[in-house]
């Protein structure tokens, strides 16, 4: 197997790297109001708006996958929001 060529085919299955996307619009309604966003693969701080209960951000790149991490403000602490997000969608 050739490991320089992007892709390959084992015994199983065909595996082929993922392709990167960018500037990826995201928009989510949290159970509570949020602080601060953060990408858990890139370590990111990133700026969102907050509408109507909505929260709206972009992801400047996503590689395989990224995970958002959204914070609320409880008493001057930051704490991650361990609540069910009702709404979740890519714009």
């Amino acid at each position: 197997m050739d490991r320089d060529d992007k892709s390959f085919r084992s015994d199983r299955e065909f595996f082929r790297e993922p392709v990167p996307m960018y500037d990826i619009q995201v928009r989510f309604r949290p159970s509570k109001p949020v602080k601060e966003i953060h990408l858990m693969r890139s370590g990111e701080k990133i700026k969102f708006r907050q509408n109507d209960g909505w929260i709206e951000c972009n992801v400047p790149k996503i590689d395989d996958f990224e995970i958002i991490l959204a914070f609320i403000s409880n008493n001057d602490s930051i704490k991650y929001i361990n609540t069910r997000i009702r709404d979740f969608k890519l714009l």
